[in-house]
């Protein structure tokens, strides 16, 4: 378990909302699809790329492993977190995808929802 002046730093860069210590959230991000299981020492869900950063040089400074983790539907075990550290969420990373029609693609940010990204596109076929 990380001590409470990490936890306090970790609310500091992201707001101590966004930073998940209790047994019940380390528990909800310990697994993806596989079934496999491993919890971290804490949860950060970041809310843009310059948190990310922020969090992942905190980590490093500290000699921390850090797990990225998307939704957790993953089938390979990229989101468990094996060696605990902290599990970084994309899921507040999201935003209205940019669609470019002409050229056929969409700019995502990394919280994006498979779903919502297919009904935004829905009307374009």
């Amino acid at each position: 378990m990380l001590d409470g002046l990490l936890i306090k730093k970790l609310g500091a860069l992201v707001g101590a909302q966004n930073v998940l210590a209790d047994d019940k959230s380390r528990a909800a991000y310990s697994s993806d699809a596989t079934g496999f299981t491993a919890e971290p020492d804490v949860v950060v869900l970041p809310g843009d790329t310059d948190e990310v950063a922020a969090v992942v040089t905190l980590a490093h400074e500290n000699s921390i492993p850090v797990t990225p983790r998307g939704a957790g539907t993953g089938l390979t075990g990229g989101a468990v977190p094996a060696t605990g550290g902290i599990v970084v969420s994309t899921e507040r990373m999201r935003g209205a995808p940019r669609i470019h029609k002409e050229d056929l693609y969409a700019e995502v940010r990394p919280g994006v929802v498979t779903e919502d990204l297919q009904r935004e596109l829905a009307p374009l076929w």
